[in-house]
């Protein structure tokens, strides 16, 4: 599992951490791999292996998972393979996705 942007920073804002390091904590624990952008992992999870917070065992079942599908997309052959412009424009970035998209954001209840 990998966080969307910044999230695992955001565990704080949202009530569910009382810090960032606590919020890498517990994002370990339930197995998130990767912290995309809020840079808690990088910061904190040294210090809570070292502490005996977490075990080293959950940051290298982590790293296994995330080169295990890396080199299963081919990205250590070729770093830019899923990089093509033309792929973006006809495909990633279609009306027929980006209809799929809006049609998906319509349909969530925001509602507190």
């Amino acid at each position: 599992m990998v966080s969307d942007w910044g999230s695992i920073g955001e565990l704080k804002a949202h009530g569910y951490a009382k810090n960032n390091k606590e919020a890498a904590k517990l994002s370990v624990i339930v197995g998130s791999d990767m912290d995309m952008e809020s840079y808690v992992y990088v910061e904190h999870l040294e210090a809570l292996v070292k502490e005996g917070k977490i075990d080293e065992a959950l940051i290298d079942d982590a790293a296994h998972r995330i080169l295990k599908i890396k080199y299963e997309l081919g990205l250590f052959d070729d770093p830019y393979k899923y990089c093509d412009e033309k792929r973006e424009k006809q495909v990633i970035g279609s009306k027929e996705n980006i209809d799929a998209v809006l049609s998906m954001a319509k349909k969530i209840d925001c509602t507190p």
